[in-house]
């Protein structure tokens, strides 16, 4: 199962077993799935606010905020209701955002109402229709609201410690080695290094630094054993990636070359022919 399947079945839990409401986005902010019904407190400040609406630029803050922290954050929004967001770090990245709440901390209270109605230059006709929805938000304790924030934040911490866990386990698979015994440990350390930054400028020195190695002596092995050298090598699996992203993708040569680590799409364009003896811009139609 995949992780975002996994994913999506476990908030469904949390939602179920503490009743708070949740949300699950992808990092372009698509919302993939909602548990629980926005409350009439919501959809009626939503609508007292019009254009004004400051819903979603508050959370895409708290969003920013739970990425920078890379772990679970409370925040209140303008309305005076606790939420909490959490990020699923996934390869050093926010991959997946979690939405909780609304909650209440306290009882419904005229004061914030007429606040919001003021500061928003909201009709009056709302003012009692809010206080009176206000009461249908959960009140949640300031220790509890830590509480569930906590168990979010290790359910999701979980589920992406078991994601990488599973990927190093393909990744070992797909690095059976077949050369040297004695070099493999290194070698594997190295493949999967590559494996994860060959969309960037790599360098052979990067690369002998984090496995400790002398780049001069790093070169000579793995010339050794891989049968080519590290430059051709690092081509070859953009140029791989290429040739998916031109037959699955409808992104431009200037976006390929930029996403695989190439100084510019002339050079993209050429190193590209080089290898597969066809302009990329053929080898798309030829596939099409």
């Amino acid at each position: 199962m995949e992780i975002r399947e996994k994913l999506i079945k476990q908030l469904k839990y949390y939602h179920f077993a503490t009743d708070i409401p949740v949300r699950l986005s992808d990092d372009k902010g698509e919302v993939l799935c909602t548990y629980g019904e926005t409350y009439a407190y919501c959809r009626l400040i939503r609508e007292a606010c019009g254009s004004q609406s400051f819903c979603e630029e508050c959370h895409g803050e708290g969003e920013k905020r739970a990425a920078w922290l890379k772990d679970g954050y409370i925040y209140d929004c303008p309305c005076g209701m606790a939420h909490f967001s959490v990020p699923m770090i996934l390869n050093g990245r926010a991959a997946y955002y979690i939405l909780a709440g609304p909650v209440a901390l306290e009882y419904p209270d005229i004061l914030l109402v007429d606040q919001i109605i003021d500061g928003y230059n909201c009709s009056l006709n709302y003012r009692n229709k809010l206080y009176s929805a206000m009461g249908g938000v959960p009140i949640v304790e300031p220790v509890r609201l830590q509480y569930l924030n906590e168990l979010l934040n290790v359910l999701v911490k979980n589920l992406a410690a078991a994601a990488a866990n599973d990927r190093n386990d393909r990744e070992d698979q797909k690095f059976a080695w077949e050369g040297d015994q004695k070099f493999m440990p290194v070698m594997k350390n190295a493949l999967r290094y590559i494996e994860n930054h060959y969309r960037e400028p790599i360098r052979l020195g990067q690369v002998a630094k984090y496995i400790g190695l002398n780049s001069s002596y790093f070169s000579t092995l793995f010339k050794q054993e891989m049968g080519v050298n590290f430059s051709q090598y690092v081509t070859e699996k953009r140029i791989g990636e290429a040739c998916r992203l031109l037959k699955n993708t409808n992104m431009s040569l200037v976006e390929i070359a930029s996403e695989l680590g190439f100084d510019n799409q002339s050079y993209f364009s050429r190193i590209f022919k080089k290898t597969k003896g066809i302009a990329p811009k053929m080898y798309r139609q030829k596939r099409e």
